[in-house]
């Protein structure tokens, strides 16, 4: 079983149909961990992030011809595009959960088109330089494009849910573009809650629950 990759331009990359699951690795100094792209419609593929650390860093120069150009610095930690859904960790609260960390990276998680699950996961120092492959960085979860990134009453199995996590020093907590903006279910549903933030801002007050873990 892989336990640390280093220095890659994709850690992970992933364009098929088949769900992959990642447990207990370190990843370090790559420009993005996982890149998740779906080219073959299965809804029933599950792409599973659990007791995982995501560690940005500076990056090594780059090789000649390589493509896209990295940059000097770590971009994001998950990158999906048209993925029906990626869960990170296990649903439970359990404080013996193991938890996935997203540290010194400009982007924690980037979501076009697809459904999360997150929970019991931080993001700490996520940095922002500006626009980074067309992103706003210093983001740690990041929905556009018609993502179900929070919450969505109709259809009811296309939403995210965001639940006892942590964002540490990071300029944007969750931000949604063109998605389904963050709120919580009227009937007391919740779908986001217990989230931590720490100076911070974030693109909505209700967002802002307290912390249990």
């Amino acid at each position: 079983m892989v336990k640390r990759i280093e220095d890659a331009q994709y850690a992970i990359y992933a364009n098929s149909a088949t769900g992959v699951k990642v447990l207990s690795n370190t990843f370090e100094r790559n420009w993005v961990v996982a890149r998740l792209v779906q080219k073959t419609a299965n809804p029933a593929a599950t792409h599973v992030f659990r007791g995982n650390l995501f560690f940005g860093n500076v990056l090594k120069p780059p090789f000649s011809g390589q493509a896209p150009l990295p940059g000097t610095h770590s971009f994001a930690g998950i990158w999906a595009s048209s993925i029906p859904y990626v869960w990170l960790g296990d649903g439970s609260n359990s404080p013996n959960t193991a938890l996935n960390r997203f540290v010194d990276l400009r982007i924690g998680i980037i979501s076009n088109k697809s459904v999360f699950s997150v929970n019991r996961t931080s993001f700490e120092t996520i940095i922002d330089a500006g626009i980074v492959e067309g992103y706003q960085t210093g983001i740690g979860i990041l929905a556009e494009a018609s993502s179900y990134i929070v919450y969505a009453i109709s259809p009811k199995d296309h939403y995210i849910r965001i639940y006892n996590n942590r964002f540490d020093n990071t300029n944007t907590g969750i931000l949604t573009i063109n998605a389904v903006y963050a709120e919580r279910s009227a009937t007391g549903d919740d779908k986001i809650n217990d989230n931590y933030i720490y100076s911070s801002t974030i693109s909505g007050a209700s967002l802002i629950a307290p912390m249990t873990w």
